[in-house]
C-alpha cells in the first residue's frame, strides 16, 4: 500500500511487515512515559503490537526490523534501543520529524 506525503505532493512506499520471534515482542511490551500524564502502552498481539496512547485510540504497529515498528497508513515510526523507544512524529514539514525518547517504566500493560 501506498501512503501520499501531502505537504509534498510525492507518494512514499509504506514499509513491509517483517516476522519476529513472539519473545522480542514480549521484550519490548510495558507502559512508556511521554510525560507526568500521558502513558503510552505498548501490548504484543500476535504478530505486531498493539499501542494505546492515555485516552486515545488503539493503533497496531508492526516490525519493519527488529529494532523498528511503524504504524500502518501513517509516517509514525518506533524504534527501540537500550530498553527505550524513539518515537518519529511527522510535523507536518516536508522531511521533518519529532523525535521522542521515552523510557520503559518495568510496569506491565
Amino acid at each position: 500500500m501506498k501512503i501520499g506525503l501531502l505537504a509534498a505532493g510525492d507518494w512514499i512506499a509504506e514499509p513491509v511487515a517483517k516476522a519476529l520471534d513472539p519473545k522480542l515482542l514480549d521484550r519490548y511490551a510495558g507502559v512508556y512515559l511521554l510525560d507526568e500524564e500521558e502513558k503510552l502502552t505498548l501490548t504484543p498481539s500476535g504478530d505486531h503490537l498493539t499501542m494505546q496512547q492515555t485516552g486515545g485510540p488503539v493503533l497496531e504497529a508492526f516490525p519493519e526490523s527488529g529494532r523498528r515498528f511503524f504504524v500502518k497508513d501513517t509516517l509514525l515510526r518506533l524504534r527501540f534501543f537500550d530498553g527505550q523507544l524513539e518515537l518519529e512524529i511527522p510535523d507536518g514539514r516536508r522531511n521533518r520529524y519529532v523525535r521522542q525518547v521515552v523510557a520503559n517504566t518495568g510496569r506491565d500493560p
